[in-house]
């Protein structure tokens, strides 16, 4: 079973949606993007979204301004989350994911490794 990812690029929402390196990322990798749904490369999903469609991991893309994995359950509704109540959230440096270039190579097997630890 191919996991449904919410990979969180901003604490606002941004994410990749379909047609992005992102989208194409995940998809490599062995997940479903769960920005792919949008009608936009570059949607703002917002925690309704998210919560309706409750992903089974969560990587959030880390920089000094990305909100920490631990705090992700103490967001309106987000503990309820199959991710936050599995512990599935993770963080991957935001230089492996959030730009084109040689890092997406690293990127890309560190969220081959976590799609497959999911099965």
């Amino acid at each position: 079973m191919r996991p449904l990812v919410y990979l969180e690029l901003s604490p606002d929402g941004y994410t990749g949606g379909p047609q992005s390196f992102v989208d194409d990322l995940i998809m490599k990798a062995g997940g479903v993007n769960l920005g792919g749904r949008a009608r936009v490369e570059w949607p703002r999903l917002d925690a309704a979204t998210v919560l309706r469609f409750d992903p089974d991991i969560i990587v959030i893309a880390a920089w000094p301004g990305s909100t920490p994995p631990a705090d992700l359950g103490t967001r309106d509704g987000w503990d309820r989350l199959a991710a936050v109540k599995s512990g599935h959230v993770y963080e991957i440096p935001a230089g492996l994911v959030k730009r084109p270039g040689p890092g997406l190579i690293d990127g890309l097997e560190r969220l081959a490794t976590l799609f497959t630890a999911f099965d």
